[in-house]
C-alpha cells in the first residue's frame, strides 16, 4: 500500500472514533440533563400521610406531637403509596422553588425545613414526648382553697320547733328545715372548693354545745342554721324573713376569720337578699324591717371581752368557738298566707334552698 492510501486510510478511522466519543459525550450531557429534572423534586403530585422532597432520601418519619392527630410525616419516594393527587391527613403547601413546605393539620401549620436528612431523629416506641412545638403539655392544676359550710337544721327528734295544722295535717318545723338544708348542701357542693356538712340526723336534737363541737371538728368556716318562723306576740300576724346574728364584736383567740361580727352580718345580709328576691320581704316582728331585716337580741352574761352575750344558743356558743353563724328565718309558719306561697309543697321549699345557695355564694366570692 502507497504512502497515501496508508494517510488516507488512518484519517478515515480517527474520524470515526471522534464521532463515536462526540456521542458519548452527548449520551452523557443528556443523561445529567434529565436526572437534574427529576431528582430534588418537592412532591407536588402525591402524598399520602406524607410529604415528598426527593426520590431516594431514605428518611422515614419526622414526628408532629401526640396530640394532632397525625403520627408521622414521610419523606422519599419510596414512601409514597395511595390515590394520586390525595393529601391523606392534611395538604401540602410551599412546594414552589425556593419555599419551605408546609404541611396544614387541623388548622395547625407545621413547616418541613429542607434539606431534610437520614439523620433526623425519630421518637422510638418506649418514649414519651412530653413537649408539642415547644411548649410543655402538662400544667400542674391549681389547688382550690376549700371553704367548709356547716348546715345546722333547726330543732329536731323531739323537739318539733314551731307547728301548725293546715289542711287536717301538722307542720312540724324541724321535719321543714331538715328537708331544706339536704337541698341545699346539694346545690352547695355543685360548686368547687365547697365541703358542707350536716350537724344533725333527721331525727336527732344535738345539743347546742354538740353542734358548735360538730362544727369545730369539720374545721367550719361558717354555720348557717335554717329555720321557719312563728309570731313573736299575739296581738300581730307578722310574715316574711329574717336573719339572726351576733350582737358582739368579740374575737375569739382561735377565731376562723379576723372579724366575726361583720363576716356574719355579711353573709346574713346576702341570703337576705335572694329571699327578698322571691317577694319574701323583711318581717316586721322584732322591728326587723326596720335593720335590713337582721336581729340582735342581747342576753344574759358577757364575753370574754365584757361585751354582752347573744340570746339565742347556738348564736352564742358559735361566738365563743370562733365561728361567724347566722340563722335564717325564711317564713313564718305561723302565717297561713307564707305557709300556702313558701312552705306547703316540696318545690317551694326547693326554690328557698336554691336561694340559700345564691346567697351564700354570692357572699363567698365577695369577699
Amino acid at each position: 500500500m502507497c504512502k497515501g492510501h496508508i494517510i488516507i486510510y488512518l484519517s478515515t478511522i480517527i474520524k470515526k472514533q471522534t464521532s463515536l466519543l462526540i456521542m458519548a459525550l452527548m449520551f452523557v450531557f443528556c443523561v445529567n440533563l434529565w436526572g437534574c429534572g427529576t431528582e430534588g423534586t418537592a412532591g407536588t403530585d402525591t402524598a399520602v400521610n406524607s410529604v415528598t422532597t426527593g426520590t431516594d432520601t431514605g428518611v422515614n418519619s419526622v414526628s408532629s406531637g401526640a396530640d394532632t392527630g397525625v403520627s408521622s410525616v414521610t419523606v422519599g419516594a419510596d414512601a409514597i403509596a395511595g390515590t394520586e393527587g390525595a393529601a391523606i391527613m392534611g395538604t401540602v403547601a410551599g412546594t414552589e422553588a425556593g419555599e419551605t413546605p408546609t404541611v396544614h393539620l387541623n388548622d395547625e401549620t407545621i413547616s418541613i425545613e429542607q434539606p431534610i436528612t437520614a439523620e433526623t431523629p425519630t421518637v422510638k416506641d418506649n418514649e414519651t414526648e412530653t413537649e408539642t412545638n415547644g411548649i410543655e403539655n402538662s400544667v400542674a392544676e391549681e389547688e382550690i382553697p376549700v371553704t367548709v359550710i356547716c348546715l345546722d337544721p333547726g330543732h329536731g327528734g323531739e323537739s318539733q320547733g314551731t307547728h301548725y295544722v293546715y289542711d287536717d295535717k301538722e307542720i312540724e318545723e324541724k321535719n321543714i328545715n331538715y328537708y331544706m338544708a339536704c337541698k341545699l348542701k346539694s346545690y352547695l357542693e355543685e360548686y368547687p372548693g365547697i365541703k358542707v356538712v350536716i350537724d344533725r340526723g333527721e331525727n336527732e336534737d344535738p345539743k347546742f354545745e354538740t353542734r358548735i363541737g360538730f362544727a369545730r371538728e369539720n374545721k367550719a368556716d361558717y354555720i348557717v342554721s335554717l329555720h321557719v318562723n312563728s309570731k313573736s306576740r299575739d296581738d300581730i300576724e307578722p310574715s316574711g324573713c329574717m336573719a339572726i346574728t351576733t350582737r358582739s364584736h368579740y374575737q375569739a383567740p382561735d377565731a376562723v376569720n379576723n372579724d366575726i361580727y361583720t363576716s356574719s352580718g355579711n353573709l346574713a345580709s346576702s341570703i337576705l337578699r335572694q329571699l327578698n328576691n322571691m317577694g319574701i320581704k323583711y318581717t316586721i316582728d322584732w322591728d326587723a324591717n326596720k335593720t335590713g331585716g337582721i336581729l340582735r337580741r342581747k342576753g344574759n352574761g358577757t364575753y370574754p371581752d365584757g361585751s354582752s352575750c347573744d340570746y339565742y344558743g347556738l348564736i352564742r356558743n358559735a361566738t365563743y368557738a370562733g365561728i361567724p353563724a347566722v340563722i335564717i328565718e325564711h317564713a313564718f309558719l305561723s302565717n297561713e298566707s307564707d305557709y300556702r306561697k313558701y312552705l306547703s309543697s316540696n318545690s317551694k321549699l326547693d326554690a328557698l334552698a336554691k336561694a340559700d345557695c345564691k346567697g351564700i355564694m354570692e357572699y363567698l366570692n365577695s369577699r
